[in-house]
């Protein structure tokens, strides 16, 4: 299944090499499993079509569903220049919640836009959120105010990092600006 996997994406990429196309991979549902269920093994099948036009689609709850940092798989992708679209939503981790942007995993939705800016994504950002019981227009606005809020504070703290990137009072410090609270030295 794995190889008709690849022949069939090749057979999509060369069927017009000016079309970029993206994998969005996901563990399971709707049928329970599925072939390519995380970020590496949808930059294995991108690897062996070999074919410019091929990448890969992140959606930070699939990547949660796949027990995976969204941050570090986004990385993956981006080290390889194959990520073409993140959906940027958010979620609990074991399914596909679809929640609004950052209402879950704040701190984690920072560091993923942070990884993107550093590697100068230049990628369609879409937003895959299921309104069920809110409105979706307000569901919309919420989802773009806070993401550029959190670009904003991602672009900030790319701008300020310390000399050692991984200093835990980095996320400290975007703790306190997203609460509001005066920075402490």
């Amino acid at each position: 299944m794995f190889e008709h996997t690849v022949e069939g994406f090749a057979a999509v990429a060369a069927h017009d090499p000016q079309t970029r196309v993206g994998i969005e991979y996901k563990p399971w549902e709707p049928r329970k499993q599925s072939m390519l269920a995380n970020m590496g093994e949808a930059l294995l099948v991108v690897a062996q079509v070999d074919a410019p036009n091929l990448g890969v689609v992140m959606d930070y709850c699939h990547a949660q569903m796949a027990n995976e940092h969204p941050p570090k798989a986004a990385a993956l992708a981006l080290a390889q220049q194959r990520l073409f679209g993140i959906h940027l939503n958010d979620g609990y981790g074991r399914q596909d919640d679809g929640l609004m942007v950052g209402t879950s995993s704040l701190i984690t939705t920072v560091e993923l836009l942070t990884v993107m800016l550093e590697a100068n994504y230049g990628g369609t950002i879409y937003f895959d959120t299921f309104p069920v019981l809110e409105d979706p227009v307000h569901e919309c606005e919420w989802n773009i105010r806070i993401s550029e809020r959190l670009l904003t504070i991602a672009t900030e703290l790319g701008s300020t990092a310390t000399s050692s990137p991984h200093d835990a009072f980095n996320v400290t410090r975007v703790i306190e600006q997203i609460l509001g609270f005066e920075r402490v030295p």
